[in-house]
């Protein structure tokens, strides 16, 4: 996390590519991704602290082709605290959930949605309970969320709160 005086923060990072072999159905289209965050703007607070979160987790499950990215949005007096446990916890609360409602699966070809979806929904409500369970105050703290699985080439998405992920694709031009 950015330290206070600092205006945002930024990467880009590259996702090595595997040799993919025509027996496998599931392919990684992901090459590339960056993140940018920017703290909000607090006119009686100059210092605000950038309260955001993201995280980065290529090859989740130890597949190529399967990746988890959130961004987590923290709010009120403690939101730092409840976005950094966001960062530590959720991939492995995501990781965890995915082992079990895939285990059995063959994991070269696309899984059931809803398999996708109950892990996202019981890995954020897994999370939720350990935010309540934080030392400092969170009653008037808290974390909105956007995060994205990619499985070869279909996105899965889930947020909470008012923070969105929005899906650009090239057109026909580039």
């Amino acid at each position: 996390m950015a330290n206070p005086s600092s205006p945002g923060q930024h990467k880009t990072e590259k996702v090595p590519q595997p040799n993919l072999s025509a027996s496998t159905g599931v392919h990684n289209v992901v090459t590339k991704f960056s993140f940018a965050t920017k703290g909000g703007i607090a006119a009686h607070n100059p210092y605000k602290v950038n309260q955001d979160a993201y995280l980065t987790n290529p090859h989740i499950l130890n597949l190529r082709h399967c990746h988890f990215f959130s961004v987590c949005d923290g709010h009120g007096h403690n939101g730092q605290e409840v976005s950094g446990l966001l960062k530590h916890r959720l991939p492995f609360n995501i990781e965890k959930q995915l082992k079990l409602q895939l285990s059995g699966h063959n994991m070269a070809h696309y899984p059931d949605s809803a398999m996708i979806n109950e892990a996202l929904k019981s890995a954020f409500a897994e999370t939720n309970q350990e935010v309540y369970k934080m030392v400092s105050d969170v009653r008037f703290s808290g974390s909105t969320c956007t995060s994205i699985i990619t499985y070869g080439r279909k996105v899965y998405c889930a947020n909470v709160g008012d923070s969105r992920t929005i899906l650009i694709r090239a057109g026909p031009n580039g």
